[in-house]
């Protein structure tokens, strides 16, 4: 019997035919692929790429009183932001580039149609657009990531 790598397991049937007969013990190498399951790391980008996506939607869509300050111009904090956002899913999910492409630029112009829900704001195409730049930069940032981290996905 060959020996068991790290990440395999072992499956063991027992069957009996009788009461009184020893039972028959199978032992089957069963193979077990970490990239299915995802890495902690993965999982972590998941996470910080979805939690981005509400914090940007909540600043986007709450009463101006609420938005963060910080000491940037607002078109730079748009574009980072989106630039962030952008990467964060390409890295999480690399082998949907093509789909975070679309979504993420298509968001871009959708949660500043959100700002119609909040009187105190007002939704503007140039904003958007800002927002698509920075998207359109943050997918390069992340592709370039993906292309030269040592464990990229396959």
């Amino acid at each position: 019997m060959g020996e068991l790598r790290s990440g395999a397991s072992l499956a063991i049937n027992v069957v009996a035919s009788s009461a009184f007969t020893w039972p028959q013990v199978s032992v089957t190498k069963r193979s077990y692929n970490i990239s299915q399951h995802g890495t902690m790391l993965e999982k972590l980008f998941k996470i910080l790429a979805w939690s981005t996506l509400a914090f940007i939607i909540f600043a986007t869509v709450s009463p101006i009183g609420l938005r963060p300050h910080d000491f940037l111009p607002v078109n730079v904090d748009r574009a980072l932001a989106f630039t962030l956002l952008s990467s964060l899913f390409v890295v999480a999910y690399p082998r949907y580039f093509l789909i975070s492409t679309a979504c993420i630029i298509a968001s871009a112009f959708a949660i500043e149609l959100l700002q119609y829900l909040q009187p105190t704001r007002h939704p503007e195409v140039h904003d958007a657009l800002i927002k698509a730049a920075g998207a359109a930069l943050g997918l390069v940032v992340g592709w370039l990531i993906n292309r030269y981290r040592p464990s990229r996905p396959k």
